[in-house]
């Protein structure tokens, strides 16, 4: 179990990346985002359902009346608890998590989509009075007999959840559930729709606020972010006392593995060595946060099929073909003129080293930059990485100037 004190040190070391954000000329609005960031830590109080991944529809746990908490973990120091049980070389993402709530895992239920090999056998880790669901994701969207299967997860996972929260998730529930979701993510186009110029808000703070929909009520994180909108959208008088970023730099978009804090090192130094993080492509940031669930109606088939359709939609390298995210990927590379895209690749994280070398051949043809790093949890690397990312930003900026 995680001792108070060591939590405690882990907390402080998010604070340590707060106060370096903090010092950059935030707007004033984000002051309740960097406070929320000390409790992303803190697991809810029953009942609560832990997840590790997108492809879990949270709608359903908030229509049960339960509160979702996703599980994954950026801090170095509880992958070494890890690694009694897990090889070194094992991905850290999934050290770092099992180091913190394998004997500490205080939810109703823990659900677990088998995106990967290192997350396939992780619910039979956890302690006999953890509650475990792995969901079979499929290889594929693309067929009839995949999305079918898939629907099935969903159904099950329903059931799992009703179960252990001893709720029922009725239509009139799931349906608010889904619109209150689908509101958060329209609040976050309307953040993103600045950026095709300049723009006032740091691209870490924009991750960190998405981070933090995790963690905050959803009253509290719709509150905040429409003050953010207010101070830092275009029209706003007081966004020109802030910092600006934007097309006097080179416009970097961030791909790759999750980024989860405090492991900010990449987007941190992005800025801090002079480009701009205008968007991001991450399943722990955006991605996934575009996509509405669209119901055809408010029958419960209905609505189960929407957040069902949804989840596929994340576009997640577990999946093939890859055309369908390369798509994606070039709209946003168009929609944001980006000049440069770093490609961060945790350690033994196999999907996300695969998908840069796909991306390579299609970026050439668009004359776009690519840096892959890949990188763990650990701070030993972060002055070769300020030198490999200020190397490739000047390269960007001596191609601008021609």
């Amino acid at each position: 179990m995680v001792e108070k004190e060591e939590k405690e040190s882990l907390k402080r070391g998010i604070a340590e990346q707060v106060n370096v954000m903090k010092g950059r000329g935030a707007p004033k609005s984000m002051a309740p985002f960097y406070k929320a960031a000390e409790r992303m830590l803190d697991i809810p109080e029953s009942p609560s359902v832990g997840y590790m991944c997108e492809f879990v529809p949270i709608e359903l746990i908030t229509a049960a009346g339960a509160t979702p908490f996703r599980m994954c973990t950026g801090t170095q120091e509880t992958t070494f608890r890890a690694e009694e049980y897990l090889p070194q070389s094992f991905c850290p993402l999934v050290k770092s998590t099992m180091g913190f709530f394998r004997e500490d895992a205080d939810f109703d239920l823990v659900v677990i989509p088998a995106t990967c090999d290192g997350r396939r056998h992780l619910g039979e880790l956890f302690g006999d009075d953890v509650r475990v669901h792995v969901m079979d994701v499929p290889a594929t969207g693309e067929t009839i007999q995949s999305r079918e299967l898939w629907y099935q997860e969903v159904l099950r996972l329903k059931k799992v959840i009703e179960k252990a929260t001893k709720k029922k998730i009725t239509a009139k529930k799931l349906r608010a559930s889904i619109d209150r979701e689908n509101q958060k993510r329209d609040l976050l186009k309307q953040l993103y729709e600045p950026r095709t110029g300049d723009f006032q808000l740091a691209g870490s703070d924009l991750m960190l606020m998405v981070q933090l929909s995790h963690v905050m009520s959803t009253d509290e994180w719709i509150g905040h972010v429409r003050k953010v909108i207010a101070e830092t959208t275009s029209g706003s008088a007081k966004r020109k006392k802030g910092k600006t970023w934007g097309d006097d730099q080179p416009r970097i978009l961030l791909s790759g593995s999750p980024v989860i804090m405090p492991n900010w090192k990449i987007p941190l130094l992005i800025e801090e060595s002079g480009g701009a993080l205008v968007v991001d492509n991450l399943c722990s940031a955006s991605r996934v946060m575009w996509i509405r669930a669209e119901p055809a109606g408010s029958s419960m088939q209905e609505l189960m099929l929407s957040i069902a359709e949804r989840q596929l939609m994340s576009l997640c390298p577990c999946q093939i073909p890859f055309e369908p995210a390369w798509l994606r990927l070039k709209a946003l590379i168009e929609d944001y003129r980006i000049d440069g895209i770093v490609h961060h690749v945790l350690q033994s994280c196999h999907l996300f080293g695969v998908e840069s070398a796909l991306m390579r051949s299609e970026l050439d043809k668009m004359g776009v930059s690519l840096l892959a790093l890949e990188t763990d949890y650990s701070q030993e690397d972060v002055e070769q990485l300020r030198t490999r990312i200020e190397a490739f930003l000047e390269m960007i900026e001596a191609r601008m100037e021609r």
